[in-house]
């Protein structure tokens, strides 16, 4: 790929620093330069695009991804549910209120509420992130 650019000239020289007749802490140092002379234009390359204007700029209208909807369903659901603990409900009793609600059918609620209270759990259960010993599974992976 042209970039505009001749090939770059790169020198090295000892140089002084610090010299003085009255000083000990004189010394040379090496120092690299790099200089390179434009000697054409080039068209610009096209614009990175990690993450969409809409998000970058944050003046465009968020798009309803098809993603961002199931997301939305998904926790209003899950906040239903924590809503729904109360000391006095089990699994059945919220589940059947799910069905009521029309946010599922009552055969997939008992099993949604019983996944989601049991992830719920065991994240209670972990240690706060301050005590926690890193997870290096993944590194087996690298290392093979």
């Amino acid at each position: 790929m042209d970039s505009g650019f001749a090939p770059p000239d790169v020198r090295e020289d000892e140089i002084p620093y610090m010299c003085s007749p009255a000083s000990r802490h004189g010394r040379r140092e090496l120092v690299v330069t790099i200089g390179a002379s434009k000697d054409q234009a080039v068209p610009r390359p096209a614009r990175h695009r990690s993450l969409p204007d809409w998000l970058v700029g944050g003046t465009q209208p968020v798009p309803l991804l098809p993603a961002f909807q199931l997301q939305a369903m998904t926790t209003r659901i899950y906040g239903f549910i924590m809503g729904l603990i109360d000391g006095r409900r089990s699994v059945a009793d919220m589940a059947r209120l799910l069905a009521e609600q029309r946010l599922m059918t009552r055969e997939e609620a008992e099993p949604a509420v019983r996944t989601f209270l049991t992830k719920m759990y065991e994240e209670s259960q972990r240690p706060p992130a301050s005590e926690k010993v890193p997870d290096l599974s993944f590194v087996s992976c690298l290392v093979v």
